[in-house]
């Protein structure tokens, strides 16, 4: 399975379709989550970094000047309803350069020792 793609409830199904916007919020919550797990940090560290990779790829990053000038494209708004369907949506965009600035902020802060990110 790919780093995109996700557990649904309630049958525990596997969602086939990519989903760049879900896979941008995760990514973006581990980089945060990992300044409060303490010995668990890297786990979060590589997971996030994982999926951070998967979405920087040429399956998800658009080409500058299409995808109708959106970072990621393949985001999903509501599958049950099949609203907003492998299409970009701006908040994929948000929490994907929120996940860059977040693991840039998290290597600073252990330059200097101090905690990963705070806000």
């Amino acid at each position: 399975r790919s780093q995109t793609e996700f557990m649904t409830a309630p049958d525990n199904t596997y969602c086939k379709s990519q989903n760049a916007s879900a896979a941008a919020i995760i990514c973006s919550g581990l980089y945060d989550l990992s300044n409060y797990a303490g010995p668990q940090k890297e786990k979060y560290l590589h997971a996030a970094d994982k999926i951070l990779n998967s979405l920087s790829s040429y399956a998800y990053l658009a080409e500058t000047g299409t995808n109708n000038n959106f970072i990621l494209k393949h985001s999903v708004g509501s599958k049950p309803v099949n609203s907003e369907v492998d299409v970009p949506i701006i908040y994929a965009d948000y929490y994907f350069i929120e996940a860059l600035k977040r693991k840039e902020l998290g290597k600073v802060g252990d330059l200097l020792g101090l905690m990963k990110y705070s806000e």
